[in-house]
C-alpha cells in the first residue's frame, strides 16, 4: 500500500476477516514483524490498523516509530467474531512525514490467532 509524503492516506477495506462457520471464534491480530527500508524509521509517522464490525471499532494496532501518536500497539486483545458468515473489515491509515521518498518503505507481517 502506498502513501503520500505529508498526507494521510486510508485504505478502508483492504482486508476482511471472515468466519464462515456456525460457531463464534476468539480472534487476535498482531504485528508479527516490521522492517524499515531506506529512511523509513525516521520518515514514517504512523500506520494504524483498525478492525471494524458494522461501523464500530473492534480493536486496533499501531506502528509508531517515534512514539508521538499514542505509542506502538503490537497486538489486539482476543475479540469474538460471530459465526454464520460474519466478517470484520480491516482498515489501514498511513502517514509519512513530508521528507519521505519513494526509497522509504515498511514491510509488515501480521499474524492472526484463532481460538475455538
Amino acid at each position: 500500500m502506498d502513501g503520500l509524503p505529508g498526507q494521510p492516506i486510508t485504505y478502508s477495506d483492504s482486508v476482511r476477516i471472515c468466519n464462515n462457520g456456525t460457531a463464534s471464534h476468539n480472534i487476535k491480530l498482531e504485528i508479527y514483524s516490521s522492517n524499515y527500508y531506506g529512511n523509513a524509521s525516521t520518515t514514517l509517522d504512523y500506520i494504524n490498523i483498525t478492525i471494524w464490525n458494522d461501523g464500530n471499532v473492534v480493536d486496533f494496532l499501531r506502528l509508531d516509530p517515534h512514539g508521538d501518536d499514542g505509542g506502538a500497539r503490537s497486538a489486539t486483545n482476543f475479540n469474538t467474531l460471530a459465526g454464520n458468515d460474519s466478517w470484520w473489515r480491516v482498515q489501514w491509515d498511513i502517514l509519512w512525514f513530508s521528507n519521505a521518498t519513494t526509497g522509504d518503505s515498511v514491510n509488515i507481517v501480521l499474524k492472526i490467532t484463532v481460538e475455538s
